[in-house]
Order: C-alpha cells, then structure tokens, then sequence
C-alpha cells in the first residue's frame, strides 16, 4: 500500500504576509508611550518632614517615574538588549548613591552619639506625599528620598544642638538635595537617548523589511493580486494595521522633560565648593 504523502496547500493570494518584528515592536512602542496599552501601578504613602525631601519629591518624582517607566517597561518589550545595558548601570549608580547616603547617616550617628546629643528634631510642615510606582526602581528612588529625609533630620539635629556650624549644615543639606536632582536628571537624559535611538533603530529596520517585501512581491507570479490584498488592508487582528505603522513612523518620541538646574537659593549654590564629586553619568550606558 502506497505511503500517503501531506502536501503544504499552497498559498492563496489573498493572504498577504505577515507584518515583521520591527513593524509590530514600533507599534507597540508608540501605544505603550500613548498610555493606549493598561499598564500596572501601585501607590505609597511617604513622610517626608524635611523640606529638602519635600524639594526633591516635588520636582523630581513625578519625571523620573515616567522615566523609569519607559527604561523599564517600554524599552525592556521592544529593544531587551538596550534595556538591559541601560538598567545594568542605573542600578550600579542607584546602589552608590544609597551607599553614600546611608555611609553620611552612620557617620552622624557616630557623631551624636560620640557628642552625647539626645532627643529629636520636630517640623512644623511634615508632609505625606503619595508616590504612584510603576516599576520597581521607582520604589528604590522612594527609598533613597526616604534615606534623604533621615539624613537631613540628623543634620538639624546636630545642628540645633550646636555641634555642626550653619554654613556646614546648610551646605550639607544643600549638597544632597543637589545631588540626588542631578542623579534624577541623569536618569532621565539616558532614559530619552535610549528611548530615540531605539525608535531610529525600529525605523529603519521597518524600512529596510519593506524594502525586501516588496522586491519579493515584484518578482512573484502573484505579486499583482498580493499587492491588492496589501493595499486593502486586510490583515489579522493582531496585527498592526498599515495606518498605525506610519502614525508610529512619524509620530515623534517626546522626551521626559529634566529637572530645571537652575537653583532654588542662588546664595547657598556659591557655597559649594568646587571639583565636588558627581554621580556618574548614565547616557553613555544607553550608547
């Protein structure tokens, strides 16, 4: 008895191909960017008493949330490699920043305790913010305003106690302030580099996948009847439709917009002094 053989049913003309990787994940991109896909969040109460804190939630957390979530979220669906590169060094500069403050708070601790300073420092306008988190390394920025907010309290308290000088408090108090906004802002800008070269990638991958289609439908015996399927647009549900690839084409990545780095008390800011070290930068990881 003959072997039946299974025989591929050739492919009608009226299917036309499936849309390409580069085409899908810009899609994407562009939808996720617009808040069109749902996306998860949790919300956190924080005390914040110092107004240093206070400064730093303020102008700072809302932007780098965003930030976050596109380095995150977005950027970790549609480019895993750059997302991967960027996340690794933002979670070394993170790491020292948290190391330094929590080194600054054990040395005023020494310091009370060696001074023989006891009871604790009250404010007059103690505030709780409520910080909306959508990925995990904004709930580490929650926790380094935290780490801020003790530290700062230590150094009042040293302070009203007389041991450390005002010009020396309030230029520590300052100093951190300005350190943790310039870290915010470096976050930001690599988190944006990140976000247009990925976009320029995908663009230039869709048109280059274009490109191989369409020399492939010209040379086909059927290219004429797959390009009338093509240009109805009949494709697949879950599939990008032809106007969301040129919308997501020319639609432009917005960048998150950095924290201003002009200065709150232009006084203090003549205080610091110079060659002060800064974190490092984080655009070069998004290169």
């Amino acid at each position: 008895m003959a072997q039946e053989t299974t025989r591929r049913a050739p492919r009608r003309a009226n299917n036309p191909p499936r849309r390409s990787r580069p085409e899908k994940r810009l899609v994407l991109m562009i939808r996720m960017l617009k808040d069109r896909e749902s996306k998860p969040f949790m919300t956190q109460a924080v005390e914040l008493r110092t107004s240093h804190a206070q400064h730093v939630f303020n102008r700072v957390y809302d932007k780098l949330s965003n930030a976050l979530y596109r380095s995150d979220e977005v950027l970790m669906t549609v480019d895993a490699p750059m997302a991967a590169r960027l996340q690794t060094s933002m979670d070394k500069n993170f790491q020292g920043l948290f190391d330094d403050l929590v080194n600054e708070e054990t040395r005023l601790d020494a310091l009370q305790e060696a001074q023989g300073v006891a009871g604790e420092v009250h404010y007059t306008v103690a505030k709780e913010e409520l910080a909306v988190i959508y990925s995990p390394r904004a709930s580490r920025f929650v926790l380094l305003m935290r780490t801020l907010d003790r530290v700062v309290t230590k150094i009042d308290l040293l302070h009203i106690s007389g041991i450390i000088e005002t010009t020396h408090a309030t230029l520590a108090k300052w100093t951190w302030e300005r350190t943790i906004i310039r870290f915010a802002n470096e976050i930001i800008m690599a988190s944006n580099k990140a976000l247009q070269q990925t976009r320029s990638s995908l663009i230039t991958k869709t048109q280059k996948e274009r490109d191989k289609a369409l020399a492939k439908m010209q040379t086909a015996s059927e290219g004429a009847e797959a390009a009338a399927a093509v240009s109805a647009g009949d494709y697949k549900a879950d599939m990008p439709a032809p106007h969301e690839i040129e919308q997501a084409i020319q639609h432009p990545v917005v960048d998150v917009e950095a924290i201003p780095e002009t200065d709150d008390d232009d006084d203090i800011a003549q205080l610091e002094p110079r060659g002060r070290t800064r974190t490092p930068k984080l655009a070069a990881a998004a290169g």
